[in-house]
């Protein structure tokens, strides 16, 4: 089995220096900026004499029939000024009253229309960022990433206003510039796309149109042009904040020490944001304050498995895409039962303290781990994503009452937190190939902490991809990751006897229980080949998770032991006719082995 997994690797890392590089010889369709040369408000009423001139129109359908003609004119103009960029349309529609808005909270996509409108100001072909509005002004924002992919709890600041009219609907937005990341340079171009969503013909119509049966998106990107005399603003945010809270609880039951009618608590700290180069920013935080950060759901667990929460704090947030290990511009392959661990789990820097005092009478444990300090660098260096993150955090003690004495216990030792991260891409994302490392270590000397957490953890792993032929006809994607943990004896055993390992289970035959070791090792891997474009449906994949393999001091593993495969095959019809408007069949099978070589599953799947 590691033979077999380094020589796929080996090849996975060799397909890249020999490939065809994608010769770029589409000629992308082009949309020109104008500076604007007076004040514009943004009211959505487009009375600015900037606007009284012809947009854009020539807009392509991809649904419901690829290629037509759009049924509903829309018109698109933008402009700039020293500050932003702007962007204005006017949507009409031929029926009355046919105008489908809808107001929801931020970033929710309601049944309404839409006008999207993407940005590649680094012009890399590969990154960028889309905002949306609808008629009634529910706006959408997102980070592009590796091409296809995207990321939603990006929030960024812009404005934006609509109007609604009987035969049509306008829009205008406002994006910063010192939202964007982007180089120094006399004359720019971007890359650009947008879309009209019309809910009432369940249309779809592009800028720049990806056909069904090919993929990419980014890299499809048409020409934004006109870009002169600007300048990436300095960015520099500084945050100082200061807290105080008061928790009045009249009702609260007598007897409890810790519990009083009314509570009190403060907090200082600094959050810093600056922007080192064109695409690389800076994020630094002292105690950092994580009060405006979203309340987990209400979860009722009941398996043996952690409850896994997203990030919401915006210190983790900014460029987090760049620390997701296996994602890659292919689109992936189907999971089929395959369980993906997490390398890097942000929430586990700041958890709340894991240790119990000794004395269980009266005690008061923190809510959570303070955060000394923490350091984040993200952003892109030429074809190099890079991202490093270092955080240390606080000693932290539970005060026990017994009897009317107090006294503290450590709950929480001093810890330190490292990631680092590195992908580069080539020939325009054609192929790619990155590394990740994660460390952790703890300054532990209190038995009771040395018995339920890790004194270090190591993680490394690679990943990459490539694309086979010019056109991306087929693509290779592959991962590789080892990890290895260090505790005491009772730790180390009460590891292997954990939900995620199982080694005490008398028919457990690749590995056994150790109560004598002081460490735990395992590897992952998993390896796909996919057919990327046409009719003809093809994609399947090997992974396998080993026994000792974990990630949780620094990310999230829900078990191992598992060998997964699975094989789809199919096609699709796309082009409309009298009887359909598309057709889509395939059929899967995946199977779920352990490292003893059982059967734990099995799968025939047919779907059209």
């Amino acid at each position: 089995m590691r033979n077999k997994a380094s020589l796929f690797l080996i090849l996975l890392l060799y397909f890249p220096l020999v490939l065809l590089a994608n010769d770029g010889s589409k000629n992308p369709p082009e949309i020109k900026a104008v500076r604007a040369e007076e004040e514009i408000i943004i009211d959505g009423r487009l009375d600015e004499t900037v606007w009284q001139r012809e947009g854009y129109t020539d807009l392509i359908q991809r649904d419901p029939i690829e290629g037509a003609e759009p049924t509903e004119k829309t018109e698109v103009l933008i402009t700039y000024n020293d500050d932003g960029l702007f962007v204005v349309g006017t949507c009409y529609h031929s029926g009355p009253d046919s105008i489908a808005g809808g107001l929801a909270r931020r970033d929710e996509s309601v049944e309404s229309d839409w006008f999207w409108f993407w940005i590649d100001p680094n012009y890399d072909r590969q990154n960028g960022f889309g905002f949306a509005v609808n008629p009634d002004g529910s706006i959408i924002d997102q980070k592009l990433y590796q091409d296809i992919l995207e990321d939603d709890d990006w929030d960024g600041l812009w404005e934006t206003a609509t109007q609604k009219h009987q035969d049509r609907w306008s829009f205008e937005m406002f994006i910063p510039f010192s939202q964007l990341r982007f180089d120094k340079k006399d004359e720019y171009v971007w890359g650009v796309n947008f879309k009209r969503h019309v809910i009432t013909n369940a249309e779809d119509d592009y800028f720049v149109l990806v056909p069904k049966v090919e993929t990419g998106f980014v890299s499809r990107f048409g020409n934004l042009t006109g870009l002169v005399g600007i300048s990436p603003p300095a960015r520099l945010f500084i945050s100082p904040y200061v807290m105080g809270k008061v928790t009045d609880s009249p009702n609260l039951v007598k007897g409890r020490p810790f519990y009083t009618n009314q509570r009190y608590g403060k907090n200082i700290g600094l959050d810093v944001k600056y922007g080192l180069s064109g695409n690389l920013t800076l994020d630094l935080a002292i105690n950092p304050d994580f009060g405006q950060a979203e309340v987990d759901p209400a979860v009722i667990n009941l398996s043996a498995f952690e409850t896994y929460y997203s990030e919401k704090r915006a210190f983790f947030l900014e460029g987090s895409d760049i620390f997701y290990f296996g994602t890659n511009p292919t689109g992936g392959v189907w999971g089929c039962y395959w369980h993906d661990p997490t390398i890097f789990y942000s929430r586990r820097i700041g958890k709340q303290p894991k240790g119990k005092p000794t004395h269980e009478v009266h005690v008061n444990i923190p809510e959570w781990t303070t955060i000394l300090g923490a350091a984040k660098v993200s952003g892109k260096i030429g074809n190099w994503s890079v991202g490093s993150v270092n955080a240390v955090t606080h000693r932290e003690f539970a005060t026990v009452d017994s009897a009317g004495v107090r006294f503290k216990e450590e709950v929480e030792p001093l810890t330190y937190y490292g990631v680092f991260r590195g992908r580069q891409e080539f020939n325009e994302g054609d192929h790619g190939l990155g590394s990740i490392l994660t460390v952790v270590v703890r300054e532990q000397d209190v038995p009771t902490l040395q018995a339920i957490n890790n004194s270090s953890a190591l993680v490394a792993g690679i990943d990459g991809w490539t694309f086979f032929e010019k056109e991306r006809n087929w693509a290779l994607i592959g991962k590789f990751a080892t990890s290895s943990v260090f505790g005491t004896k009772e730790r180390i055993a009460q590891i292997q006897q954990s939900s995620v390992h199982y080694y005490q289970r008398p028919d457990f035959e690749a590995v056994s229980l150790d109560t004598n070791s002081t460490s735990l090792s395992g590897f992952l891997g998993r390896f796909g080949f996919r057919k990327m474009k046409g009719s003809f449906i093809f994609q399947t994949a090997l992974g396998f998770i080993s026994p000792g393999f974990d990630t949780n001091d620094l990310g999230y593993t829900r078990y191992g032991n598992l060998i997964n495969g699975h094989v789809v095959i199919g096609h699709r019809w796309l082009e409309p006719t009298s009887w359909y408007r598309q057709i889509y069949l395939h059929a899967m099978t995946s199977r779920n082995f352990d490292f003893d070589g059982n059967r734990l599953f099995s799968q025939y799947y047919f779907n059209g």
